[in-house]
């Protein structure tokens, strides 16, 4: 499924129509890709920016900006791990 996803993104990236809206629908998909192929209970998963903007040919303050917009419109949550490396993790709501 992830491998799917990022194809279906590289083509809608690739296609260059991209609007503000859409980016953060491919963001939402790609994030919600990495949560669910993640192997931890319950499912969630410390993000990279530096990897996504990677993926998506963007800056890291994009992606983070956008991860911050989801998290407020409610379609992501985002949490602090308790023990070390106390990363921030994001879970689907």
């Amino acid at each position: 499924m992830l491998i799917a996803n990022r194809v279906y993104i590289k083509r809608n990236l690739t296609e260059g129509r991209r609007t503000e809206a859409m980016e953060k629908e491919i963001l939402l998909q790609l994030v919600q890709s990495m949560i669910m192929s993640s192997s931890k209970k319950p499912k969630y998963m410390s993000i990279s920016t530096v990897k996504v903007a990677d993926l998506l040919e963007t800056s890291i303050s994009h992606i983070e900006k956008g991860l911050q917009e989801l998290v407020q419109e409610g379609r992501l949550r985002r949490s602090k791990l308790e023990q070390p490396p106390h990363n921030t993790i994001y879970m689907l709501p």
